[in-house]
């Protein structure tokens, strides 16, 4: 029929990048076959399309009238549900994507949970709600235990409790990481992390541990700037000798690297 044909034709314009003649035989395909079967996936198109134009506030009118259509399948319904959430990202509107994927949690026919998990974790420590970012990384850890995710979900979720100033659940979490198959730049990190959670709490010895403990997963000058914290540590504990020669040794590394250092 004609309205496979206008949309093979609309999608051989997308292919070359002629976009306003895709969006013409989309709209002529929708307006003319309102019952055609490819109507949900030429209103998609045309969404997409408005979005990567740039024109949000049309690409979202398009999107949300899919979502009342009767007919759309599931499948289409969790794309266009994921696509109204990155609009809404993109234009920095945070609050408005953490209603759209708590609205995909709540349907029976989401898709990718693990990742939407994610996303709101991210999204209410990006809106400043790290208590409910909290719940969202432990629910996507509990969930999802065989993620591939789980080392940095981890790795956030120490930082949520680090921000409401829970320093030993924070620690907890990131002690999780070494016994996770992480990459080793997130161990060293995850370490570096614990040390700082010690300092804060004053625990030197402890500090002293953990950042020891990162060393190896470090590059030149990181292990600098780690082993002068090491140092300071040691002078918090009165041992004098451990800090002198600590930072004797970065003294003589500083002026071949020319590294400086933090009081």
């Amino acid at each position: 029929g004609q309205d496979k044909v206008l949309f093979s034709l609309a999608q051989c314009y997308l292919l070359q990048k002629e976009m306003e003649k895709a969006l013409s035989m989309l709209s002529l395909l929708i307006n003319k076959f309102p019952q055609s079967k490819f109507k949900e996936e030429a209103l998609f198109i045309t969404g997409d399309i408005f979005y990567e134009k740039g024109e949000y506030d049309k690409s979202l009118n398009v999107f949300r009238t899919i979502t009342e259509e009767n007919q759309v399948t599931s499948s289409l319904l969790n794309k266009v549900q994921k696509k109204i959430g990155e609009v809404h990202l993109t234009q920095k509107e945070y609050s408005k994507a953490i209603d759209v994927y708590e609205q995909m949690l709540d349907h029976p026919y989401f898709q990718d949970e693990d990742k939407i998990y994610l996303e709101l974790a991210n999204l209410y420590n990006q809106v400043g709600n790290y208590h409910q970012s909290e719940i969202a990384f432990k629910e996507f850890v509990q969930y999802f235990p065989l993620s591939e995710d789980i080392p940095s979900a981890y790795f956030e979720l120490g930082n949520c409790f680090y921000k409401q100033n829970l320093y030993f659940q924070g620690i907890e979490s990131f002690q999780e990481i070494s016994k996770q198959n992480a990459s080793e730049q997130l161990k060293g990190k995850a370490f570096g992390q614990i040390g700082e959670g010690y300092i804060t709490l004053t625990l030197w010895k402890e500090a002293i541990d953990a950042l020891q403990q990162s060393l190896p997963y470090l590059g030149e000058e990181e292990i600098s700037f780690v082993e002068y914290e090491i140092g300071r540590c040691y002078g918090k504990l009165g041992d004098f000798s451990a800090a002198g020669k600590i930072f004797s040794s970065l003294l003589k590394d500083s002026s071949k690297n020319g590294l400086s250092y933090q009081n």
